[in-house]
């Protein structure tokens, strides 16, 4: 029979490669490839362990099954429908078992080599993606295509997210794989492919643009080396820091990311038109003055791959006051020069008229073409009253109800407001939150806002912890982990698995500090392998080796 603890090096393997379509849909849940790959590979291990007889003390049980018991009653009394909360408790029963799966397997044969080693490549896998997605030279996205909806840039630089669906989860799953591969960095043997290995990760976590990940991945090499206290793991990891440091120092993109809340500050303009009144045929090609200037941290040029362009966008007032935005792109305005940050220039810009003769309003608007329009970073310009066809205004809305109309369907809220949201979630909730899952379904009316990104959690691990499954589930974890990462620190002092430990508690580590920023529990590459690495730290702590 196989042995238990390959099916679970075979899952580590898998982890970076979760393809967007569902493969099967079952009792209204899809289940993507990944979680089918999973659950098959649990049945397997598991009946390997069961032949096996393994003993039944689990070292962490108690709290993870507090942790658990803590989203299953939170879903229980969830706002509104219980559904999608119990839906979300199904994957951390998942996480459970594969915690428990993994425990037993290695408590009955302790291969943590095999282990780290797929987790290790897993990573390496994933940084070389991520290292090709957003180097200077081409890259085929159709690679990576059936894992995501669309490549990720910041300021114009492209965001690596490899196999992933976001870039902080990719690199989320990097700054996990980094302890394992520097635990091969110390060994002998695999000491020159280990650091090839880490100086990739390190790399790829700057190139996801990621500050929670830089912080977990700095976290977790500081904490593998005062725990093992290794010469030649200080040598390596005084490399990976000029990496980073090589970083910042020749890309100002790397500073202004670690400097600012996301890329609104780069994309900052004055556009200032010489008249707020036009009158125009349908479809007619119009000149018209409006001067520019750099507010940002960019230098707008209209030449090569991402150039950028004075446009415009365009939005029809109905009888009713409602502003209607039109889908229908306005003509690129070049400009003949570079504008750098703080220069202002005078431009005569293209219009083209709509078709429909009617009252519109026009915002100018600056591109930076293929990523975005500065007002989806920074909201609207001054807006133009624009007659269409002779056809007098059939109602005037002033220019601030025009920016709030537009603006509400633009929003995107800040790591701070999220913040502040979830902690208003938690104190209407405290016990129990508002039901696992329910963040991202919740902040937006609870906000005031009609429209919202539901695909958005609350940047942070334990904010969404207290907003969804208040201090019952915020406790039980605190204690999982907190047990965990003092068993683990025990061992490393003092057993043979003193190296192991080590490694799994500055992996751990670097993920809680990760999560000071980003959510990751909801993605299933990640709830799995943080699991499968607190099971494997129960089965260290165990610290039985009857194999």
């Amino acid at each position: 029979m196989l042995h238990p603890v390959v099916p679970l090096a075979a899952l580590m393997l898998l982890l970076p490669f979760e393809p967007l379509a569902p493969l099967a849909r079952v009792f209204g849940l899809q289940w993507s490839h990944l979680e089918v790959a999973a659950f098959i590979l649990l049945g397997a291990s598991a009946a390997g362990i069961v032949s096996r007889r393994p003993s039944l003390r689990i070292p962490l049980a108690l709290p993870l099954l507090l942790f658990f018991a803590a989203f299953l009653v939170s879903a229980g009394f969830a706002e509104g429908s219980s559904l999608l909360p119990l839906k979300f408790t199904a994957r951390m029963a998942a996480a459970v078992a594969w915690f428990l799966v993994t425990s037993s397997a290695l408590s009955l044969a302790p291969r943590f080599s095999l282990l780290f080693s797929c987790l290790s490549l897993a990573g390496a896998l994933t940084a070389s993606l991520a290292l090709l997605e957003a180097g200077p030279w081409s890259f085929d996205d159709t690679l990576v295509a059936p894992f995501r909806d669309h490549a990720f840039e910041v300021g114009g630089r492209a965001r690596a997210a490899a196999t992933f669906a976001y870039p902080n989860t990719a690199a989320g799953f990097l700054v996990l794989a980094l302890a394992p591969t520097l635990y091969f960095a110390l060994r002998e043997r695999s000491r020159a492919i280990a650091a090839i290995a880490a100086c990739g990760i390190v790399a790829a976590i700057l190139l996801t643009y990621s500050r929670g990940a830089l912080l977990g991945a700095a976290a977790s090499s500081v904490t593998l080396w005062w725990l093992a206290r290794s010469r030649p793991l200080l040598r390596l990891e005084s490399g990976l820091l000029l990496i980073v440091a090589a970083f910042f120092a020749f890309e100002p993109s790397f500073r202004w990311r670690a400097s600012s809340e996301g890329d609104r500050s780069w994309y900052q303009a004055r556009i200032e038109p010489r008249s707020t009144d036009l009158e125009l045929e349908p479809r007619e090609l119009s000149k018209t003055g409006v001067r520019i200037s750099n507010a940002g941290k960019l230098t707008w040029g209209s030449k090569g791959k991402n150039p950028f362009y004075l446009s415009y966008r365009w939005f029809r007032l109905s009888r009713d006051s409602v502003v209607q935005p039109l889908a229908l792109e306005g003509e690129r305005t070049r400009l003949d020069d570079p504008l750098k940050p703080g220069e202002t220039l005078d431009v005569i810009a293209t219009v083209r008229a709509p078709e429909e003769p009617g009252s519109y309003v026009l915002i100018w608007d600056m591109v930076h073409e293929h990523t975005t329009w500065f007002s989806d970073k920074v909201g609207l310009g001054v807006p133009v009253n624009v007659v269409v066809g002779g056809v007098k205004a059939a109602v005037r809305t002033a220019p601030d109800d025009i920016r709030r109309d537009i603006a509400e369907r633009a929003w995107r809220p800040g790591r701070a407001e999220l913040w502040g949201i979830a902690l208003s979630l938690f104190r209407a909730h405290p016990l129990l939150g508002v039901g696992p899952d329910n963040f991202r379904w919740l902040y937006g009316p609870v906000s005031g806002h009609a429209v919202w990104d539901t695909r958005v959690f609350s940047n942070s691990l334990y904010l969404e912890l207290l907003a969804t499954v208040g201090l019952a589930g915020f406790a039980a974890f605190g204690l999982l982990v907190a047990k965990a990462l003092s068993g683990l620190r025990q061992r490393a002092t003092n057993g043979p698995f003193a190296l192991e430990a080590s490694t799994l508690a500055a992996s751990l580590v670097g993920f809680l500090v990760h999560g000071l920023f980003d959510y990751l529990l909801a993605f299933t590459p990640i709830y799995l392998a943080v699991f499968i690495l607190l099971g494997a730290s129960s089965a260290v702590i165990r610290g039985e080796d009857s194999a």
